[in-house]
């Protein structure tokens, strides 16, 4: 064993090879192989011999001549991946540091302490990896976050910073795994009162907020609904749950869900706190698209109750959601004009167009109104009110 042990010391000192290697396997005692060799691998790792080292873990993961826990097997890998990083030789970087995480989820890690000095190991490579290709990161920076991401779930941050390196990289299915298991992650955290670093709620809306941009960016509309989702799941009063709403409204409404639309578009526009005040723009649209979508359901009792709620709650648009009203009100009362015989009802919708609003109107409607009264009012056998129809039309006709 002394023997074997001061070979090892001058094999680092001049250099060694393979073959060097084998000779010291041969002359040293069975029982002391693991640990000669674990010297002369770390020795030669310190002494900027990478190669060499690179080669003896080698040895050490996949030969018999001694038996490693497999703690100790993941140590090496991580030391194969660091190194091989550091000699440009990143593919291979990229294997080692799968192959140690791999062994560590197929057989786990013990102990603890040592074991998690081992993670800090495997998370500091991928971050001076990033640093190093912080303006232009390639793929095997990705394939590392990801390696990692997945052994290790619960780092709210490496997640999210993988999930950047999928962005600039423009791998958005990618992007929007890595961001959704950040927020998962940083969503418990949060909930649970006990955060592991300070940035972790920051980290977390960011990351819901990214999952969103990255599913737009796919322009796969199924990612986009699952992410608009996800956010409301986890975080159901953020900053941005009311564009998030619109948005899954917007989704339906385009996939032609047009009563769901209707709903959730209403919703918005007439009860949402953000639409009570500030009324952004959205909500605006939202009131628009909500009675587009009554219009293609044709439900004119519901179009022009709404659009006459909104004429109120959004003055600056009250005209123009009056004439959906008026509209709305004509086409029902030509439809009831068409096939209704109860004089209940025909005397009903007889009022209602007397209540109609008509300041603004433009002239044919006007004229219509009369002409649907007056059709009504025949019907209904309301002579008086027919007589009322027919001159409003003349004193119109005298003033054209």
């Amino acid at each position: 064993e002394d023997v074997a042990r001061d070979l090892t010391v001058f094999y680092v000192r001049t250099g060694f090879n393979d073959r060097d290697v084998e000779t010291l396997i041969q002359l040293t005692p069975e029982n002391s192989r693991k640990s000669i060799l674990v010297d002369l691998a770390e020795e030669a790792e310190r002494l900027g011999q990478k190669r060499q080292a690179i080669s003896v873990w080698s040895m050490l993961i996949s030969s018999k001549i001694a038996v490693l826990e497999n703690r100790e097997k993941i140590e090496a890998s991580a030391r194969i991946a660091y190194m091989s990083y550091g000699l440009g030789e990143k593919q291979q970087a990229v294997s080692e540091f799968e192959r140690g995480l791999s062994l560590w989820k197929k057989a786990g890690c013990e102990p603890d302490a040592e074991c998690a000095i081992l993670q800090k190991r495997f998370r500091k490579l991928v971050l001076d990896w990033n640093k190093s290709e912080e303006t232009k990161p390639t793929a095997s920076l990705l394939s590392a976050y990801i390696a990692y991401a997945n052994a290790f779930k619960s780092d709210v941050e490496m997640a999210y910073w993988g999930g950047n390196v999928a962005r600039e990289l423009k791998k958005h299915r990618e992007a929007v795994a890595l961001y959704r298991q950040s927020a998962e992650m940083g969503a418990r955290e949060v909930r649970s009162g006990k955060v592991s670093d300070p940035n972790v709620p920051k980290v977390f809306e960011a990351s819901l907020v990214a999952e969103i941009e990255m599913a737009e960016a796919s322009g796969d509309v199924k990612v986009r609904e699952e992410a608009y989702n996800h956010y409301l799941d986890l975080n159901p009063t953020g900053e941005k749950e009311f564009e998030v709403r619109y948005q899954l409204a917007h989704i339906a409404y385009k996939r032609g869900e047009t009563e769901k639309a209707a709903e959730q578009f209403y919703g918005l526009a007439a009860k949402h706190k953000t639409c009570e005040s500030a009324k952004p723009a959205l909500c605006k649209t939202s009131a628009d698209l909500a009675l587009d979508s009554l219009v293609i359901l044709k439900r004119d009792e519901q179009l022009e109750a709404r659009a006459l709620e909104f004429s109120v709650k959004y003055p600056s648009a009250g005209g123009e959601y009056k004439a959906i009203a008026r509209r709305a009100r004509l086409n029902i009362a030509a439809q009831v004009a068409g096939k209704e015989t109860n004089t209940s009802t025909l005397n009903d919708n007889i009022k209602k167009l007397r209540q109609m609003d008509l300041n603004g109107a433009p002239r044919e409607e006007v004229m219509l109104s009369y002409q649907n009264r007056f059709v009504l009012a025949e019907k209904a056998k309301n002579f008086g009110e027919a007589e009322l129809a027919i001159a409003s039309q003349i004193k119109m006709d005298g003033l054209s």
